[in-house]
């Protein structure tokens, strides 16, 4: 016989489940030694049994144990129920193998069965892993923003000045915080009036002989506990702060000049 005719044959699987007479069980051993590859096979058909007997928990009847025992003590064939079986219809190739063959095909569903369970649970934890994670990225990405904030308020060479408004805009209430040697600057914002959704609010730096340079263009939303970051132009004298077409502009409105401050460099 081929390598591959004992292994579609059915006698690995009954030599491992000690089904075979004397004769089979030697052509199975002499096989071995021509084909050594048949012993790995062996030892996983008997593994693929194993994991299947401890994943289904099958506990037998009362007493199969001792009478199996006593039969297999009384002689080298197998148990007496089997004999007939393999005497009878169609010997090994008949209720044996096809006893086998559901025995293998029950494992093959078990370890199956507990290999995609494995695989759902694993799926649904890295999930949950995935959401966790970017959740305190998320977290600790504000923490770091808000601690960046903080020290930069704190710094000694932090300026902080009220802004001027305009008389078109009274009620704008801001403060400058303006710092040189971190060059960053920051509006703490009180009181912004009222823009509509084609505006936007626009910083300005105002310089000696020079036109006014377009800085920072924000809305209301970019103001995140009453502070916003907006742009450090080094040389500048006094910052103004105007209400534009959403987007910004080149050239500052100056009938909607909102406030301004001067600051030291």
């Amino acid at each position: 016989m081929t390598l591959n005719e004992i292994r579609e044959s059915g006698q690995l699987e009954l030599f491992v489940l000690n089904l075979l007479t004397e004769e089979e069980r030697k052509t199975v051993i002499e096989a071995m030694e021509t084909y050594p590859e048949l012993r790995q096979d062996l030892v996983e058909i008997e593994t693929a049994l194993e994991v299947y007997a401890g994943a289904a928990s099958l506990t037998p009847p009362p007493g199969v144990k001792e009478k199996v025992l006593a039969e297999i003590r009384s002689g080298d064939n197998p148990p007496t129920s089997l004999n007939k079986n393999r005497n009878g219809n169609g010997g090994s190739d008949g209720a044996g193998w096809r006893f086998v063959s559901l025995i293998l095909g029950l494992a093959l569903a078990g370890v199956l069965y507990f290999m995609l369970q494995g695989n759902q649970k694993v799926e649904q934890l890295t999930g949950e892993v995935v959401t966790v994670r970017d959740s305190c990225e998320t977290i600790n990405a504000a923490l770091n923003a808000r601690i960046d904030l903080l020290e930069n308020l704190v710094h000694p060479g932090n300026q902080i000045s009220h802004m001027d408004p305009t008389p078109a805009y009274a009620g704008t209430d801001l403060y400058f915080h303006h710092n040189p040697t971190l060059e960053r600057n920051f509006i703490q914002v009180v009181n912004l009036p009222e823009i509509t959704a084609d505006q936007s609010y626009q910083l300005w730096s105002l310089k000696a002989d020079t036109n006014p340079i377009p800085l920072t263009v924000f809305e209301s939303d970019a103001v995140i506990d009453s502070l916003i970051e907006v742009a450090y132009e080094d040389g500048t004298a006094t910052y103004a702060i105007t209400i534009e077409p959403r987007g910004g502009v080149q050239s500052p409105t100056l009938e909607n000049l909102i406030s301004t401050v001067g600051v030291l460099n």
